[in-house]
């Protein structure tokens, strides 16, 4: 079918505002949608890229680590007239991958690439790993150093003798490796199929320097493996056997490890391959079995040509804290040269660092997501993300307002008093006349009293506003805690998502930022 191949396309318009669009461009630098269970990251704008992925015709890969995931995808695909384009690999084992022989006989290579193949089995070693909890460091590379060299001699010996390796002739040439040297003497080892195997690589090998030499290294460095601390050996071999279980019965070794009726390059002609392997049905095996094919598929379009016009691809890995490895830190850094839309989806940044790094440091987590220069922030509420999100738009001048408000009362209350109090008086002599007259005699007395009292009363108010302008974040961290919707009837199937890219001011806010809403409905 046809495809959008100019970078400058739109894939989707986010705001009212022209030039509010996410282009093929921005597809190409990588796309990381984070948010917390249930905030609609992957029926929302998960939901609305891969619609859009769909449509503009890219090829593509889409990992399942949820067990409704597959059918999700058959879905979008009718909708969008791509049902024809479908690839999908599952439990029928209609479509088998036989990651060895893919490796071993790569046409650019030449063919005989029994480097290759080790690289892949070095990376179930990873992918397990990672499965299992133990993260992808460098912890313990003396069991990586071992494995590798044990994986690498049996490889040689096995192509030289058959011109094929399968797993489980892997596995059992490096099970009956002998226990001591004295062994290699005994009649009944000479029947078994490690010796038969030398015998066999030796004399395909004669009159051919470079396998002659390559028969050398292998035969001296069995021969010092032997004679290896028995308990080192019993857990190299243990650690390998725990590697392939997954791959030498059942249904993943069906699928994986027979015939090839599918490769990861018809992708580049509009093939979109679907592993539908969910980790509740397929367990371990199926995350590392779809590991593989996600590392070989990447590596393909890799080396891809880049003459125009060329066809647009999508990597598409929801929980994608299953589906990383380290070598998605070089991946990520060229994808964009290739036109590898990459979209990850994750719940936060500690699960990401749990998966990659058993102490945590985060070095391979924050290259990844340097990489990936769209990123979509849902509803989060643990604390690192939402710091994490916070410093993904980073700081500016920002006002802040503060207000204040004052009430004063007083009241007083005066009172006095006074009192006074005189007497006086006095005797009079009066002469005798012609009356016969006495004396007479005069007293007189006076009091007062006052009394007053006086009330005063007084009541203010005062208020105040002001407006400061100081850098901070543009958005804080709590922000992305309790005012994202989630989606649901109670939203109206809206999902908000906060959306950051590279070097990008929205025209709709002017900032380095956009906060856009998706229905979940269409």
């Amino acid at each position: 079918m046809n495809y959008l191949n100019d970078l400058n396309t739109p894939l989707l318009k986010l705001s009212d505002k022209k030039g509010d669009v996410f282009t093929l461009d921005d597809a190409t630098r990588g796309v990381l949608s984070i948010g917390g269970t249930g905030s609609g990251k992957t029926s929302g704008s998960g939901k609305t890229l891969a619609k859009a992925y769909l449509t503009a015709g890219f090829g593509g890969l889409v990992v399942c680590h949820k067990p409704d995931e597959a059918k999700t995808w058959k879905r979008y695909a009718k909708e969008t007239g791509r049902e024809n384009s479908l690839v999908i690999l599952d439990g029928t084992a209609q479509r088998r991958f036989n990651f060895i022989d893919y490796e071993l006989n790569r046409i650019d290579k030449g063919g005989n690439n029994t480097p290759l193949a080790l690289d892949v089995f070095m990376k179930i070693y990873e992918f397990k790993k990672v499965v299992d909890g133990s993260g992808s460091d460098n912890n313990g590379s003396f069991w990586s150093d071992s494995v590798r060299l044990l994986l690498s001699h049996s490889i040689d010996a096995l192509f030289l003798a058959y011109g094929e390796i399968k797993f489980s002739d892997l596995m059992q040439f490096i099970r009956e490796i002998p226990s001591k040297l004295q062994e290699t003497e005994t009649a009944e080892h000479q029947t078994t199929f490690y010796f038969l195997t030398l015998v066999l690589a030796c004399e395909n090998s004669q009159e051919n320097p470079e396998r002659i030499a390559t028969m050398r290294a292998v035969t001296n460095w069995l021969d010092s493996f032997i004679e290896m601390d028995k308990k080192t050996r019993s857990n190299i071999i243990a650690t390998l056997d725990s590697m392939a279980l997954d791959f030498t019965k059942g249904d993943i070794a069906k699928i994986f490890c027979t015939s090839t009726n599918v490769v990861p390059e018809m992708s580049e002609h509009g093939a979109i391959f679907l592993l539908d392997f969910p980790l509740e049905t397929w367990q371990r095996g199926g995350i590392i079995a779809q590991n593989i094919f996600k590392y070989a598929w990447v590596r393909a379009m890799q080396r891809r040509s880049t003459a125009e016009p060329f066809r647009p691809v999508f990597l598409w890995c929801d929980e994608y804290q299953a589906f990383t490895n380290s070598y998605d830190v070089e991946f990520t850094a060229t994808a964009r040269s290739k036109k590898i839309c990459t979209v990850f989806l994750t719940q936060s940044i500690p699960t990401l660092k749990a998966a990659l790094n058993t102490n945590a440091t985060g070095d391979a987590v924050e290259t990844i997501i340097s990489n990936l220069q769209t990123r979509i922030i849902h509803s989060c509420m643990d604390e690192p993300t939402r710091l994490w999100a916070a410093n993904s738009i980073g700081k500016g001048l920002v006002y802040r307002y503060s207000e204040n408000e004052g009430i004063n009362e007083g009241q007083g209350r005066g009172e006095g008093e006074g009192r006074g109090q005189g007497q006086g008086g006095g005797i009079n002599h009066h002469s005798h006349g012609f009356l016969d007259g006495g004396g007479g005699r005069a007293m007189n007395s006076n009091e007062n009293h006052n009394r007053n009292t006086n009330n005063s009363q007084h009541h203010g108010r005062h208020e105040g506003r002001a407006k400061n302008q100081v850098i901070d974040y543009l958005l804080q961290p709590a922000f992305f805690g309790s005012q994202l919707r989630r989606g649901s009837k109670e939203n109206r199937f809206l999902v908000d998502g906060v959306i950051v890219s590279g070097g990008k001011i929205w025209k709709h806010t002017g900032k380095p930022f956009l906060i856009a809403s998706f229905n979940q409905k269409t």
